[in-house]
């Protein structure tokens, strides 16, 4: 995967099943659709919704939030959808958040489902191209992600991506009506730990990759990287480790 040259537009990622792009306002109804079929099925695992979020109100605003954070460049809410129906139904969604540059380079990542699609890999698939996209376009160091123990259909998709166990939060999140703890975990991006590389990707004394310090710089967000808003980007050398530990310190035949 190559880093485009000129800034300004969304990226879309393509794996073997599934197309990746940021929604625009015209996907609203598709967005809505996801949220209402997937209510049920969501919540014990994620943060209460908005009173309205299964209006049609709250999918427009959700996306125009989403154009924000990433004109911001500290977002990126990518939407998944079947790369034969590039129109249809969403499937699931991949964010990096809280996008961080100069001596940091790093983003939080969090991931949801359609109930009907689990069980088929689409989620470990979608989640290797936007790591690629992470490490290798946005040059980012390393990725945080936190999972309720419990929510093991989670925990075995961050176990085949390599991500490792870096600490217990107790009391973390609150979801489905009570505190939950997590799993706090992460991945690194392995090019970047000779300290050379680490500079050339941009490492500077700002730790924030906000729109004031980035336009400072560029003129423009840090975190876009593409000429036209159907750049694609399909291919990449970023690999998992082969022989990742479990999450829980075990080994697991992929």
């Amino acid at each position: 995967m190559r880093e485009q040259a000129e800034a300004g537009c969304v990226p879309r990622l393509l794996t073997a099943r599934l197309i990746l792009t940021v929604p625009e306002e015209a996907d609203a109804e598709a967005l809505q659709a996801y949220a209402q079929r997937n209510e049920a099925a969501h919540r014990d695992w994620s943060p209460p919704p908005a009173p309205d979020a299964l209006t049609l109100a709250s999918a427009v605003r959700r996306i125009r939030d989403a154009r924000r954070q990433f004109e911001a460049g500290s977002h990126m809410r990518f939407w998944l959808r079947w790369r034969h129906d590039p129109k249809g139904l969403f499937v699931g969604a991949i964010t990096l958040s809280a996008i961080e540059l100069g001596a940091f380079r790093c983003a939080r990542v969090g991931y949801s489902l359609d109930h009907a699609c689990q069980g088929q890999g689409l989620m470990t698939e979608a989640l290797r191209a936007v790591v690629r996209h992470a490490f290798e376009s946005l040059r980012l160091h390393r990725l945080e992600a936190s999972v309720i123990p419990t929510n093991e259909r989670s925990v075995r998709v961050l176990e085949r991506m390599g991500f490792v166990v870096e600490g217990y939060a107790r009391k973390y999140l609150f979801i489905n009506g009570q505190l939950r703890d997590h799993l706090l975990t992460s991945l690194s991006n392995p090019e970047l730990e000779d300290p050379e590389r680490f500079r050339q990707a941009g490492s500077g004394g700002a730790r924030s990759s906000g729109p004031d310090q980035a336009r400072a710089r560029t003129g423009r967000p840090e975190t876009s990287g593409c000429p036209e808003a159907s750049g694609c980007l399909e291919t990449g050398s970023w690999a998992q480790p082969a022989d990742s530990p479990a999450l829980d310190g075990t080994r697991r035949t992929q």
